[in-house]
């Protein structure tokens, strides 16, 4: 005799969901009301939702403390005919979707879905029901999308072309960012003020307009791939900031250059810099934001031991900088 699973004791319920996988329990709640309620009474409290949205598509994935990325759901959009015997409704965010389970693997399926209306933001009701824990909510977009995932504190955009309307359209539906990495070409020479004040800004493109995003960036994360910078900019940038003139919120800079930067040692003579001590500040440079989430080869923890020191003026905060070939990093101590 076979006994239904919500027959069963909560607590062998309980030991039986904490052996299955985010996917797995995603689907399980899916599957009626007394499922979902069993779900959120497990009070799963995963630290970051991150919604990564394609043309067809969205994945959801969650990360605990550990900031490992587990795949909660594969949703795909799909137009062609199917049985009536193939599809079925299940009730998604408080709206009964027309879906399928379509298992790939034994250890990875998608919900195929057949009515786009507000597919996007059932997704996110029924996720938030899931975790009342309020996680970081992250966007990973790569195409415009007028429907609004909510309260978004990180994005990474990842349009073909993105020109002005764009750009002002998403700074207005995501009032919250906080950290932002722009992996399109940019139709623009003029960034918006509301993105250079944000907290973090990575910006991956060649020919970037380097000069103006350093002289204006208030924030204080910064990062630029495939940047052609000159030396007079990054000088401009580390005596502002020495003067206590500019950059008054600045934590760090990391900027990754296409061409060579030429006479390292002299401009290192020209900043004024000193050897590190071991004693004047720690020895490791730690990112207290979650820029570093949307930086797959960044750590949350650098080796500053080789870099040389600066301070500002009138004993001001200490930074260290380090230049190599195509790389120059500039973190400043607390």
């Amino acid at each position: 005799m076979t006994i239904p699973f919500l027959k069963l004791p909560y607590l062998i319920q309980l030991e039986v969901f904490k052996q299955l996988r985010y996917q797995e329990i995603f689907l399980l709640s899916l599957c009626s009301k007394n499922f979902n309620l069993r779900i959120q009474r497990l009070q799963l409290s995963p630290q970051i939702v991150s919604y990564v949205l394609g043309t067809n598509e969205y994945q959801v994935f969650v990360r605990n403390n550990d900031m490992i990325p587990h795949l909660l759901v594969h949703m795909k959009n799909v137009s062609e005919h199917i049985d009536v015997d193939r599809h079925v409704l299940r009730n998604l965010g408080g709206k009964s979707l027309k879906c399928r389970h379509d298992i790939s693997t034994r250890t990875s399926y998608s919900l195929d879905y057949f009515d786009s209306d507000g597919a996007l933001e059932s997704l996110q009701n029924h996720v938030n029901i899931l975790f009342r824990n309020k996680p970081r909510v992250q966007l990973d977009t790569h195409f415009f999308h007028n429907s609004v995932i909510n309260d978004v504190r990180d994005a990474i955009i990842q349009y073909e072309m993105l020109g002005r309307r764009e750009l002002d359209a998403f700074m207005t539906a995501h009032p919250n960012l906080q950290n932002l990495k722009i992996l399109s070409t940019l139709l623009m020479w003029d960034i918006p003020p509301e993105i250079l004040n944000i907290e973090g800004l990575s910006v991956d493109q060649p020919n970037i307009t380097v000069p103006m995003i350093i002289e204006r960036f208030n924030g204080k994360y910064l990062i630029l791939n495939n940047a052609q910078l000159e030396r007079l900019t990054l000088m401009t940038l580390v005596m502002g900031w020495r003067k206590k003139m500019t950059h008054h919120n600045l934590r760090a800079v990391i900027v990754k250059t296409y061409d060579p930067i030429r006479d390292i040692r002299g401009l290192l003579r020209s900043l004024g810099v000193r050897r590190f001590d071991g004693l004047r500040r720690p020895r490791t440079f730690r990112f207290d934001s979650k820029l570093i989430t949307l930086e797959s080869n960044l750590s949350e923890e650098i080796d500053c031991s080789n870099y040389y020191d600066i301070q500002q003026d009138d004993g001001g905060k200490w930074a260290s900088i380090r230049l190599t070939t195509n790389k120059v990093r500039f973190f400043v101590w607390d």
